[in-house]
């Protein structure tokens, strides 16, 4: 089951509308010299020569050239004097037909290349088009972007005359357009098995992926984006600046969801070299001040971003995603007060957008304003009938107030918009639980994990959604399979034991490292797993909540709580175990298993009374 609310549609953009397809097809402004980032900061010595050799001498046709000048200008500037200006020197000094522009953008692809290898590895792996539901125990259900776009910086003449990959590609564009990212994906799958080095192609397919992987919190699928964009850039040739979005964009992201503050710290640096450039358009520049102070927010550095944010609305006073995050930045780093102020800002400057009204339900349901967030949900559906997240946060405001049968219409009406969403499903198979309608919950949620076969995440909600409707010979196979998909779901143990005792059978070799830990070493796993063993009584299991992260020890309360009550309803002893529901209940954490399988404990015991 989601462990949280449906909190999506942010204004995410890589891409701001600026000009429109042309009577040629996709067009764009021919760049007059390419980006470059300073040389001076990298490894010197033989990365650089390894990194040479690797490439495509289509790409680098006079690098080996003068690849002796080049090693030399890495390997020993003159005193004073820039790695990069001793290599524009060599160049200057060269004659062959190899520009100093070209040159530039390749010593940029270098540099990328040294970045993108160090903080963010990709495994190939050929695309189904669709990416797998990442729901589960650890994050967000739902973090629906959108992304309000641009024509792409594509060629000087278009897709052509009409070829069928032309044809293709306009398809794709079009998918991209209208936020069909998995259309956009397979198109461009298409085009290249045919031209696999064709930048239109893999721009598209990158951004995709990158869009899709943030919606699903599927990070391999990020990275393979943020892959196809680097080669994009590679292929196009001539440095376009939208090329670069995708890239800074999904590094920025990685660095939210991995917590490793080198992939912001990547994008702010490519971002910094795109924006040195004199021939930036002024959306370009909007564009990228934007991506910047994405980077920057990553990196908790809020002043630059404010800064960076300015520059952009500046240049373009109706950058709708500079003006969202600065909300968003509101959100992070001011009081309640002064977010919820900064987001009805927005509003007045867009206010029959239905993203910025469902963007600041999210911020007033996650403050706990469940009423208004409803109203501004409500009033984003009225704008925009056809916006999925709108209608699935509607629906989860409606569970968080206990209405389960009108969140239950509300989920199913996002259904008949997009009929595979794995988030509406999961919260309406939640909300069908709760309503008693327990097969249809389970068929909610057993649709999920064929949507994702290998996801883990979507065995692990199948999983709780059987353990809470009883049905733990399955519970226990679907947590089985979701931790042979993700080894570290660590977090399963507890439930696993819970489901192995009320199926008679116990999988010894699972719960064996616990059983020979020492006190000092246990974690909140493992003392869960000792309670269910009889190793730890009621007292002792509450000694073990952590004494002083105020979240987690709500948190561990609340679990705590849970299984006492499991353990209460084994031992036949009703009455203390609707007492331990109840103060489980109390913790109110609704992305929480246990929160609500204390509900539905709740809602059990009371109908048999």
């Amino acid at each position: 089951m989601p462990k949280s609310p449906a909190f999506g549609s942010k204004v995410n953009q890589l891409r701001q509308p600026s000009t429109g397809v042309r009577s040629g097809g996709l067009q764009r402004r021919v760049s007059r010299s390419a980006c470059t980032l300073p040389i001076g900061n990298l490894s010197p010595g033989a990365v650089w020569p390894c990194l040479l050799i690797s490439r495509d001498h289509n790409v680098f046709p006079r690098l080996f050239g003068f690849s002796s000048a080049f090693r030399l200008a890495i390997d020993q500037p003159e005193p004073g004097q820039s790695r990069e200006l001793l290599l524009l020197q060599n160049l200057k000094s060269d004659t062959s037909p190899y520009s100093a522009v070209n040159f530039r953008r390749d010593v940029d692809l270098l540099v990328i290349d040294q970045l993108f290898n160090r903080d963010c590895r990709v495994t190939p792996q050929k695309s189904s088009g669709w990416p797998e539901s990442q729901s589960g125990e650890t994050r967000m259900l739902l973090r629906g972007t959108y992304i309000m776009l641009a024509v792409v910086a594509l060629s000087t003449t278009g897709f052509g005359q009409g070829t069928p990959l032309d044809t293709i590609k306009r398809q794709a564009d079009e998918a991209y357009r209208v936020r069909d990212f998995g259309k956009t994906i397979q198109l461009a799958d298409q085009i290249l098995k045919s031209e696999p080095t064709d930048h239109v192609a893999l721009y598209l397919r990158g951004s995709a992926r990158i869009e899709v992987g943030i919606s699903a919190s599927n990070v391999e699928l990020i990275r393979l984006g943020i892959a196809d964009s680097r080669e994009a850039i590679r292929h196009e040739g001539t440095g376009v600046a939208d090329y670069y979005l995708p890239y800074i964009y999904g590094m920025s992201y990685l660095t939210g969801v991995e917590g490793k503050t080198t992939h912001a710290q990547t994008a702010r640096q490519v971002a910094d070299s795109v924006l040195e450039r004199e021939d930036l358009a002024d959306d370009e520049r909007a564009n990228l001040l934007y991506q910047r102070a994405h980077a920057q927010v990553q990196l908790k550095d809020y002043i630059n971003a404010e800064a960076d944010l300015q520059q952009a609305l500046k240049i373009d006073a109706q950058h709708a995603a500079a003006h969202m995050l600065r909300a968003e930045i509101a959100a992070k780093s001011k009081t309640p007060a002064e977010a919820i102020a900064a987001y009805t800002a927005v509003i007045q400057v867009f206010p029959n957008d239905a993203i910025v009204y469902n963007n600041r339900g999210m911020y007033l349901l996650g403050v706990g304003q469940h009423q208004q967030a409803l109203a501004d949900f409500s009033k984003a559906v009225e704008l925009n009938p056809e916006f999925t997240e709108a209608h699935i946060n509607r629906g989860f405001a409606m569970m968080e107030a206990g209405n389960w049968q009108a969140a239950d219409a509300v989920l199913t009406q996002a259904l008949t918009i997009d009929p595979k969403h794995t988030g509406a499903l999961s919260l309406r198979g939640q909300c069908r639980m709760n309503m008693g309608r327990t097969a249809d919950g389970l068929q909610d949620f057993n649709q999920i994990v064929q949507a994702a076969p290998t996801s883990a995440s979507s065995y692990a909600d199948l999983g709780f959604a059987q353990f809470f409707a009883g049905e733990y010979v399955g519970a226990n196979m679907s947590f089985s399979k979701a931790m042979e998909l993700d080894p570290n779901a660590r977090f399963l143990l507890p439930w696993r034991l819970a489901a192995e005792v009320r199926c008679g059978t116990i999988t010894q070799e699972l719960y064996r490292e616990t059983l020979s830990k020492e006190e000092a070493k246990r974690d909140w796993v493992d003392n869960l797993i000792l309670y269910q063993g009889g190793r730890v009584d009621e007292s002792g299991l509450i000694a073990a909540i952590h004494p002083n992260d105020a979240k987690a020890r709500e948190a561990q309360t609340c679990e705590a709580y849970y299984f006492m009550g499991l353990e209460m309803m084994r031992r036949n002893r009703p009455a203390d175990a609707r007492g331990y529901f109840q103060q489980a209940a109390q913790r109110k954490i609704s992305k929480l298993s246990a929160y609500r399988g204390a509900i539905l404990a709740l809602s059990a015991t009371a109908s048999t009374n």
